[in-house]
């Protein structure tokens, strides 16, 4: 499988939409997020990105705690028009008629018709260019009760770089060999029959069958407790040439895993719901 390189970029599938709100001098507010992810388990920790210019920023500085909404495909248009619109200038909460509530924190605004909610304080900002990364200790965890189905050993540092390699659905059984067992008992690349390769910087190895591979040089390490999270610039950007459509990656033809922890189950990316930045500015005519 041929493989084009292409300029360094975030290739990550999926990325989820978030919504994270603030309360800015005040005021509930909330933003559309497509960079966020898990940090750490034990306490449990979330990070996510804000663009310096953000006006929901300005309320995380404020108060130190941040909530972090996952909406469900009913809240898309609510979701693209706070990803389009800034909150220094309408009332968002107003005009997509969230039902704001707050948990233990008091200060980080929460939404009743996003099936998961969570509570943060800040316990690290770092400036990482043009975002603020922005991790959280998460302090209260609520689930809309209609969605309930009722330390490792220190490893010397090597190389200080590493690589992100994102499988289509055809390698969920690899994935999942990857995720029970241990590189320090098995040879994973022999079993998986993985076909290796690597980029510019000689270290990071790449899966040539995965669609979109990452090489990545170590910018930071974070000691979170349970986990070390660790920040890579991305230095080598491969998606294979039959997943680009003119010239772009095409989420379609990548076909990436979603992985649902709660549930320990694999699922397929989904259709498309809406066309962002469009379908939110439905909501832009009651500004």
């Amino acid at each position: 499988m041929a493989k084009v390189e292409m300029t360094p970029d975030r290739l990550m599938y999926p990325r989820p939409a978030l919504l994270v709100g603030a309360n800015v001098d005040g005021k509930a507010n909330f933003m559309a997020v497509g960079g966020g992810g898990v940090a750490n388990a034990e306490p449990p920790m979330i990070a996510v990105l804000i663009r310096h210019h953000c006006h929901t920023l300005k309320g995380v500085l404020q108060n130190l705690t941040f909530s972090v909404n996952t909406p469900s495909v009913d809240l898309v248009r609510e979701v693209d028009f706070c990803g389009i619109t800034s909150g220094a200038k309408v009332d968002k909460v107003k005009i997509c008629k969230f039902k704001v509530f707050y948990g233990n924190l008091k200060t980080a605004p929460l939404i009743e018709q996003c099936p998961v909610n969570l509570e943060c304080k800040v316990v690290h900002i770092l400036n990482l260019g043009t975002h603020s990364f922005i991790i959280g200790e998460v302090k209260g965890t609520y689930v809309s009760e209609d969605c309930l189905d009722l330390p490792p050993k220190a490893v010397p540092l090597q190389n200080l770089t590493f690589s992100v390699n994102t499988p289509s659905v055809d390698l969920v059984r690899e994935v999942d060999f990857c995720g029970i067992t241990s590189g320090a008992k098995v040879d994973k690349v022999k079993i998986c029959k993985f076909k290796v390769f690597y980029g510019n910087l000689k270290t990071a190895p790449l899966i040539e069958q995965c669609p979109v591979n990452l090489e990545c040089r170590v910018m930071h390490i974070l000691n979170l407790g349970t986990h070390s999270f660790i920040i890579g610039e991305v230095k080598g950007t491969y998606v294979s040439d039959d997943c680009l459509t003119n010239g772009k990656p095409d989420v379609k033809k990548i076909k990436p895993i979603v992985f649902n922890l709660e549930s320990s189950e694999y699922y397929a990316f989904g259709e498309v719901i809406a066309k962002s930045h469009s379908i939110g500015r439905e909501l832009k005519a009651k500004e």
